[in-house]
């Protein structure tokens, strides 16, 4: 699919590539979400960061290891939280946003491995600045929904919390060729 292909080149050139303005362009959802509802921010903020580092393991007791250590954090609520944000599909949705790591899936044959894996690695500041404002819009949404909300409704008040910036809600006009020069007018668009 060409057009696919073209959408992650320009992808890459234009949000991967190590552009670290990228960290804090994707992390200004973060921003939106606390002005939405600052009464939850500092608490999300500070699950956020834990929440970060604890991706870094899928092991509940490396979670609750981690929440033990921290005295602002409850220990089952936490290992709980983590579970619910990776079950939600949020991280996948990540990675798949670069929806377009289509990215240079196509681009080439075997010997344009190199520039893939290149294009990935650098996407590294997208990536990090979208997790840290799904992480927020997630601590948000925990603490804004009433206790017992299951996974979807979770998921769709982060996604509400991050201006419903996903490649599922693209326009018709973004899923074919005119969606190459237009792929990142969809908060403009949203906004007319």
């Amino acid at each position: 699919d060409p057009v696919t292909k073209l959408k992650g080149l320009t992808f890459n050139l234009h949000l991967g590539f190590f552009n670290v303005r990228q960290l804090f362009v994707q992390g200004q959802n973060a921003v939106i979400a606390m002005s939405v509802s600052p009464q939850h921010a500092p608490a999300a903020f500070l699950g956020a960061l834990a929440m970060r580092g604890a991706m870094f393991s899928d092991d509940p007791k490396v979670w609750r290891k981690m929440a033990d250590l921290n005295p602002t954090l409850n220990a089952d609520d936490f290992v709980k939280d983590m579970q619910d944000f990776k079950d939600s599909g949020l991280v996948d949705g990540i990675i798949r946003q670069a929806d377009h790591d289509a990215s240079a899936v196509g681009v080439g044959n075997a010997s344009m491995q190199a520039f893939r894996k290149v294009a990935q690695a650098g996407q590294v500041f997208f990536t990090e600045g979208e997790t840290m404002a799904r992480l927020m819009a997630f601590g948000i949404a925990r603490r804004k929904l009433p206790k017992g909300a299951s996974i979807t409704e979770l998921s769709h008040e982060v996604t509400r919390l991050s201006m419903n910036m996903s490649s599922a809600n693209a326009a018709s006009w973004q899923t074919n060729l005119l969606g190459v020069p237009t792929q990142f007018l969809q908060v403009q668009a949203k906004f007319l």
